[in-house]
């Protein structure tokens, strides 16, 4: 039995230092772990330079733009610009007219360079905008727009001062690329054009409500002004279906317009067909005989209003417009037998046209949107349209009664005659190949209320005219 105990103590103690000596053998096989490194002290701070920053750039309201990516397209012109900074638009036209007239005591038949012009406008930061334009047709090239401006409240407020057109009329305010023929209509020579002033403009209500008010020289284009008064003009446009998008009265327009202000002693303009040049209204122009002698001839002196009222329609291809201007003019002349004479005319006119594209493209104001270009490689006719247009211009009697100016039966014959009543009647043709290509060709007939003659044209006199007009145009 001692035996057996023994036995069982000797079995148990060498299972227990074998499982002792497998375990050490295992612990002497793994490697030994690697010494701790003793700490380092930490590095002593070094003193760091002030970091420098604009002081806009502080302020996180006003942190500069992230850089803009320049974007280049060729729509409408050349146009360069970066969204949100700038915006530069390079654009130019080049126009040529022919002209036959039949009758009347227009300049030779002739075909000439209309206009030559480039053009550059922009923005910057959608708050500041400019436009430069100039024409080169002539013999020496003039300034026709331009301006600065600043747009306060984007588009519902901008103050602009510069050179550009008057806001009466708005066949003179459409671009002559736009207008339906190739030259305006006689009414237009009762409107002001382009002169240097300073005025408040916007639209708001989404366009339903167009504005503009402000001063200008009144002495025309390119043209300083020597007197301390100026003409105040303003115009005032309503578009109410615009903001809607859709429906037939989208394209409906309805304005008034207007300037007045004083003018001292101007020489006057004679009056002339804007579409043949033909002289309906002479002046009297100072000379010393016969007499009693002119010694100043007729002037503009004193108050000088205008008045416009405007309509414009377009529903799809079709478009209607028309136009009625009023104009008081306060003359004056000097001659040795009668002194001073004083009169006032009462001048006004209207037209009314009707355009349609029979290609189909939505009648405008500006560009045509092409349907179908044509190209050489075949493509669609372009866009084909056709206008037709009545017009009138009236003069009052007053300037004739008062001698400043020679009607058909005034005796002794003059040498010059005018007429108080021009009707004019015309139907055009207009094909846009592409949105930048046109060729227009219009007929124009023309009848004077009296007969007029002219000096530069002895022995003749006339009360009518045709007249054929052509346009070719490109423009970018």
């Amino acid at each position: 039995m001692i035996r057996d105990r023994i036995r069982g103590w000797t079995g148990t103690g060498l299972s227990a230092v074998i499982a002792l000596a497998v375990s050490r053998g295992a612990r002497a096989q793994e490697p030994p772990p690697a010494p701790a490194e003793p700490a380092r002290p930490a590095p002593a701070a070094r003193p760091q330079a002030p970091e420098f920053r604009p002081a806009e750039e502080a302020d996180p309201a006003k942190a500069p733009d992230k850089a803009a990516e320049l974007e280049l397209s060729f729509k409408d012109g050349l146009r360069v610009g970066a969204k949100g900074l700038f915006d530069l638009h390079i654009g130019g036209r080049a126009v040529v007219h022919a002209r036959a007239v039949d009758g009347g005591l227009a300049p030779s038949d002739t075909v000439s360079l209309r206009q030559m012009r480039l053009e550059a406008e922009g923005t910057y930061r959608e708050r500041f905008g400019f436009k430069v334009q100039g024409d080169f047709a002539g013999a020496a090239g003039s300034l026709q727009d331009g301006y600065g401006e600043w747009l306060v409240l984007g588009k519902a407020l901008a103050v602009r001062a510069g050179q550009w057109k008057v806001p009466v009329s708005l066949e003179e305010l459409t671009s002559t690329r736009f207008i339906a023929f190739v030259e305006r209509s006689i009414v237009n020579r009762l409107a002001p054009a382009r002169d240097i002033g300073a005025a408040l403009r916007g639209a708001v209500a989404g366009g339903a409500l167009e504005y503009e008010l402000g001063a200008w020289n009144g002495s025309g284009r390119n043209a300083s002004d020597d007197g301390d008064q100026k003409d105040v003009a303003g115009r005032l446009a309503l578009m109410p279906f615009r903001p809607l998008g859709e429906g037939p009265l989208r394209g409906l327009l309805l304005a008034a317009s207007g300037s007045y202000g004083n003018q001292h002693e101007v020489l006057l303009t004679d009056v002339t067909s804007p579409t043949t040049g033909t002289r309906l209204f002479d002046w009297d122009a100072a000379a010393t005989t016969p007499a009693p002698a002119v010694t100043s001839g007729a002037l503009l002196d004193g108050p000088r209003a205008r008045v416009g009222l405007e309509a414009a329609w377009s529903l799809g291809p079709l478009g209607l417009q028309g136009e009625f201007l009023w104009a008081k003019l306060s003359l004056m002349e000097q001659s040795a037998a009668l002194g001073r004479v004083e009169a006032t005319a009462i001048v006004w006119g209207w037209y009314a046209q009707a355009t349609f594209f029979l290609t189909g493209e939505d009648a405008t104001r500006g560009r045509p949107k092409v349907k179908r270009p044509f190209t050489e490689s075949g493509g669609g006719p372009g866009a084909i349209e056709v206008a037709v247009r009545a017009a009138e211009w009236r003069m009052g009697d007053h300037p004739f009664r008062r001698a400043m100016a020679s009607p058909e039966n005034a005796s002794p014959p003059p040498t010059n005659t005018s007429t108080d009543r021009v009707a004019e009647v015309a139907a055009g043709l207009n094909w846009w190949p592409t949105p930048w290509f046109r060729i227009s060709v219009d007929y124009v007939f023309t009848q004077y209320q009296d007969r007029i003659r002219i000096s530069t044209v002895p022995g003749r006199s006339e009360r009518r005219e045709d007249a054929v007009l052509a346009r070719v145009q490109v423009d970018f």
